[in-house]
Protein backbone atom coordinates (compact mmCIF):
# COMPACT_ATOMS: atom_id res chain seq x y z
CA UNK A 1 0.00 0.00 0.00
CA UNK A 2 1.57 3.24 -1.38
CA UNK A 3 -0.27 6.15 0.89
CA UNK A 4 0.42 9.82 -0.95
CA UNK A 5 0.67 11.20 2.41
CA UNK A 6 0.82 15.21 0.59
CA UNK A 7 -2.36 14.12 -1.46
CA UNK A 8 -4.25 12.84 1.16
CA UNK A 9 -3.46 16.17 3.99
CA UNK A 10 -4.70 18.03 0.61
CA UNK A 11 -7.38 16.00 -0.03
CA UNK A 12 -8.58 15.83 4.04
CA UNK A 13 -7.86 20.03 4.16
CA UNK A 14 -10.32 20.67 1.12
CA UNK A 15 -13.21 17.88 2.37
CA UNK A 16 -12.51 19.52 5.95
CA UNK A 17 -13.04 22.76 4.29
CA UNK A 18 -16.10 22.23 2.52
CA UNK A 19 -17.52 20.48 5.35
CA UNK A 20 -16.96 23.62 7.60
CA UNK A 21 -18.17 25.68 5.19
CA UNK A 22 -21.27 23.61 5.11
CA UNK A 23 -21.87 23.49 8.40
CA UNK A 24 -21.54 27.44 9.20
CA UNK A 25 -23.86 27.85 6.23
CA UNK A 26 -26.50 25.53 7.86
CA UNK A 27 -26.58 27.64 10.96
CA UNK A 28 -26.64 30.73 9.40
CA UNK A 29 -29.99 29.90 7.59
CA UNK A 30 -31.13 29.09 10.57
CA UNK A 31 -31.84 24.71 9.54
CA UNK A 32 -29.58 23.50 11.96
CA UNK A 33 -28.07 24.63 15.24
CA UNK A 34 -25.25 21.31 15.59
CA UNK A 35 -21.43 23.20 15.55
CA UNK A 36 -18.94 20.46 15.36
CA UNK A 37 -16.54 22.87 16.17
CA UNK A 38 -18.92 23.96 19.59
CA UNK A 39 -19.12 20.06 20.57
CA UNK A 40 -15.48 19.10 20.21
CA UNK A 41 -14.32 22.09 21.93
CA UNK A 42 -16.67 21.42 24.85
CA UNK A 43 -14.82 18.13 25.37
CA UNK A 44 -11.82 20.51 27.00
CA UNK A 45 -13.77 23.30 27.76
CA UNK A 46 -16.07 24.54 30.50
CA UNK A 47 -18.03 27.25 27.98
CA UNK A 48 -19.35 26.41 24.23
CA UNK A 49 -18.92 29.94 23.77
CA UNK A 50 -15.50 30.55 25.16
CA UNK A 51 -12.33 31.60 23.32
CA UNK A 52 -10.59 28.52 24.04
CA UNK A 53 -13.14 26.05 23.48
CA UNK A 54 -13.83 27.72 19.70
CA UNK A 55 -9.89 27.13 19.47
CA UNK A 56 -9.71 24.31 20.49
CA UNK A 57 -12.69 22.54 18.92
CA UNK A 58 -11.22 24.36 15.42
CA UNK A 59 -7.82 22.38 16.26
CA UNK A 60 -9.78 18.95 16.68
CA UNK A 61 -12.01 19.86 13.67
CA UNK A 62 -9.20 20.24 11.68
CA UNK A 63 -6.99 17.54 13.15
CA UNK A 64 -9.46 14.86 12.67
CA UNK A 65 -10.68 15.85 9.12
CA UNK A 66 -7.58 17.03 7.67
CA UNK A 67 -5.17 13.86 8.83
CA UNK A 68 -6.91 11.41 10.85
CA UNK A 69 -10.20 11.28 8.71
CA UNK A 70 -7.66 10.65 5.21
CA UNK A 71 -5.87 8.31 6.70
CA UNK A 72 -8.82 6.02 7.53
CA UNK A 73 -9.92 7.08 3.84
CA UNK A 74 -7.23 6.37 2.07
CA UNK A 75 -6.52 3.52 3.93
CA UNK A 76 -9.84 1.94 2.46
CA UNK A 77 -9.36 3.69 -1.27
CA UNK A 78 -6.28 1.69 -1.30
CA UNK A 79 -8.18 -1.66 -0.25
CA UNK A 80 -10.85 -1.04 -2.64
CA UNK A 81 -8.38 0.29 -5.53
CA UNK A 82 -11.03 2.84 -5.96
CA UNK A 83 -11.01 6.87 -5.60
CA UNK A 84 -13.70 9.09 -7.12
CA UNK A 85 -16.35 11.06 -6.20
CA UNK A 86 -19.45 8.74 -5.82
CA UNK A 87 -16.81 6.03 -4.04
CA UNK A 88 -16.07 8.24 -1.17
CA UNK A 89 -19.71 10.09 -0.82
CA UNK A 90 -20.82 6.77 -0.43
CA UNK A 91 -18.29 5.91 2.06
CA UNK A 92 -18.94 9.19 3.38
CA UNK A 93 -22.71 8.57 4.09
CA UNK A 94 -22.04 5.45 6.27
CA UNK A 95 -19.59 7.59 7.68
CA UNK A 96 -22.01 9.82 9.01
CA UNK A 97 -24.94 7.23 9.81
CA UNK A 98 -22.01 5.83 12.42
CA UNK A 99 -21.67 9.92 13.04
CA UNK A 100 -25.06 10.31 13.58
CA UNK A 101 -25.76 7.67 15.55
CA UNK A 102 -22.87 8.30 18.04
CA UNK A 103 -23.43 12.00 18.46
CA UNK A 104 -25.55 11.47 21.69
CA UNK A 105 -22.59 9.24 22.69
CA UNK A 106 -20.13 12.09 22.09
CA UNK A 107 -22.58 15.19 23.48
CA UNK A 108 -22.91 13.20 27.08
CA UNK A 109 -19.07 13.03 27.24
CA UNK A 110 -18.80 17.23 26.37
CA UNK A 111 -17.89 19.24 29.88
CA UNK A 112 -19.57 22.30 28.77
CA UNK A 113 -23.05 24.21 29.14
CA UNK A 114 -24.43 25.29 26.33
CA UNK A 115 -24.67 21.89 23.76
CA UNK A 116 -27.41 19.75 23.89
CA UNK A 117 -26.69 16.66 26.66
CA UNK A 118 -29.48 14.52 24.42
CA UNK A 119 -29.32 15.90 21.20
CA UNK A 120 -31.38 12.96 19.88
CA UNK A 121 -30.61 10.82 17.51
CA UNK A 122 -28.80 11.83 14.55
CA UNK A 123 -29.33 15.49 16.57
CA UNK A 124 -32.65 16.13 15.33
CA UNK A 125 -33.00 18.20 18.60
CA UNK A 126 -30.48 20.88 16.63
CA UNK A 127 -33.32 20.97 14.31
CA UNK A 128 -34.98 18.82 11.95
CA UNK A 129 -32.22 19.21 9.06
CA UNK A 130 -29.41 18.32 11.28
CA UNK A 131 -30.32 14.44 10.90
CA UNK A 132 -30.24 14.66 6.80
CA UNK A 133 -27.35 17.73 7.46
CA UNK A 134 -25.18 15.24 9.63
CA UNK A 135 -25.23 12.12 6.62
CA UNK A 136 -25.09 15.00 3.74
CA UNK A 137 -21.76 16.53 5.01
CA UNK A 138 -20.09 13.45 5.89
CA UNK A 139 -20.59 12.63 2.02
CA UNK A 140 -19.78 15.79 0.60
CA UNK A 141 -16.60 15.19 2.82
CA UNK A 142 -16.17 11.69 1.40
CA UNK A 143 -16.65 12.77 -2.13
CA UNK A 144 -14.57 15.19 -1.78
CA UNK A 145 -11.61 13.08 -0.51
CA UNK A 146 -12.44 10.42 -3.38
CA UNK A 147 -12.14 13.23 -5.58
CA UNK A 148 -9.12 14.76 -4.66
CA UNK A 149 -7.28 11.65 -3.58
CA UNK A 150 -5.77 10.01 -6.46
CA UNK A 151 -4.47 6.37 -5.79
CA UNK A 152 -0.37 6.58 -7.08
CA UNK A 153 0.09 4.18 -9.11
CA UNK A 154 -3.47 3.43 -10.51
CA UNK A 155 -3.68 3.37 -14.15
CA UNK A 156 -0.25 3.05 -15.17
Amino acid sequence: MDLSWPLLLWAGFTGTIAVTWLAFAARRFGVTRLSPVRVLGCFFANSADSVSSRLVGTALHFGIGGVILPLIYGVIFEMVGRSDILFGAGLGAAHGILAGLALPIITAQAHCTGVPRDPGIFGWRFGLFTPPGVIFAHALYGGVLGYVYVIPGFGS
